[in-house]
């Protein structure tokens, strides 16, 4: 379990940056190594991340959920990590986020962007005798893994066997809990802990072979995976199946009503979305990269988050439904593909070559 050390022997490679561009108007990019990049896939790195964290618990916590959520947090049942997002009664997205059930309630972690909004909604729709919403935010803190060998060190700080995928289990010890989402998520496993302990799992995680990561290793996974964040690719006009939500499994069409409900489902039953969110592929280097997207001299849509790798650039953003994967587009004044989500092997290597535009 965590034992005591100090902080300074912690390693950072990848400095913070990322926030300090949100709502700039121009596209938001993160620069890697091809070290880097191998530690976020196949390595292990360790994020203290700046998300919030909520906490709904009360007799009436589940229902409640279950009618204001997308995804389905009811017949899953205790243990199960789950993602989806609150809407407004048009379908919109207000605020997306991962769901933790456990015996007691409902951990939710979410950007920092959207609590605010998460919590007035949550203040107006949960009766007070049957739920209540905690900003736990303060005394709770979220520690996000990437690459594929930090579930072996986790496993190992621990001392216990990692849950499923989908689910989550308790730490009892420090009031904390591990989660290990689904494959395709844009991370490996997490912790909820006390926030006094995280630099102590961070210190033991490093102590053991891994490597201290900031946003911008988070951001770099997250692209990879094809997965958008709040007021970066999702807005206040976003559609849940604009950004992958059927994919991803974060909205569900079986479980019932929810806020919002109507309009996703005469989406998903009688007719599509107009956007998509897309991956695209250009080989230029610039410092400052436009956002607009470009398909014979008209806008059909907007690049979001960036990936620059030292031989090509990855990003994703939402794009005109008839912009489709291996069509042309240019960013500004550069050439790029299109490409399905998430990112395949051959995109972020360049190889087989042919598949430049």
């Amino acid at each position: 379990m965590l034992r005591p050390a100090s902080i300074s022997r912690t390693r950072n490679r990848y400095p913070i940056s990322l926030d300090e561009k949100l709502l700039s108007g121009m596209a938001h990019p993160v620069s890697m190594s091809v070290n880097q990049l191998a530690q976020i896939t196949t390595g292990a790195v360790i994020v203290p991340t700046t998300l919030a964290t909520l906490r709904v618990e009360g007799p009436g916590a589940v229902t409640c959920l279950q009618g204001i959520l997308t995804n389905d947090v009811e017949h899953p049942g205790t243990g199960h990590l789950g993602y989806g997002a609150m809407l407004t009664p048009k379908g919109m997205i207000v605020a997306d986020m991962w769901t933790l059930r456990d015996d007691a309630g409902f951990t939710l972690l979410l950007e920092s962007s959207c609590r605010d909004d998460a919590l007035t909604l949550f203040h107006k729709q949960l009766p007070p005798r049957l739920a209540t919403i905690t900003d736990r935010t303060a005394d709770r803190c979220s520690v996000m893994l990437l690459g594929q060998d930090s579930l072996r060190l986790l496993a190992g700080i621990l001392d216990c066997p990692l849950p499923e995928p989908g689910q989550i289990r308790a730490l009892k010890e420090i009031d904390g809990s591990v989660a290990v989402p689904e494959p395709g998520a844009p991370w490996k496993a997490g912790v909820v802990l006390p926030r006094e302990l995280s630099d102590r799992l961070v210190v033991q995680f490093c102590d053991g072979g891994g490597e201290r990561g900031s946003e911008d290793a988070r951001t770099a996974a997250r692209v990879l995976a094809g997965w958008a964040r709040h007021q970066i690719e999702i807005d206040q006009k976003t559609l849940p199946q604009e950004v992958r939500f059927d994919e991803i499994g974060g909205v569900s069409y079986a479980k019932g009503c929810y806020v919002g409900q109507e309009t996703v489902a005469r989406v998903h039953f009688r007719g599509h979305p107009n956007r998509f969110l897309r991956g695209l592929i250009w080989t230029a280097q610039l410092d400052g990269i436009e956002d607009e997207v470009h398909h014979e001299g008209k806008p059909v849509g907007k690049l979001g988050s960036v990936l620059q790798l030292p031989n090509r650039a990855l990003g994703i953003g939402l794009v005109r439904k008839e912009i489709r994967p291996g069509m042309a587009v240019r960013i500004g004044p550069i050439p790029a593909r299109v490409v399905a989500l998430p990112f395949k092997d051959e995109d972020v290597s360049g190889v087989p070559s042919q598949r430049e535009p």
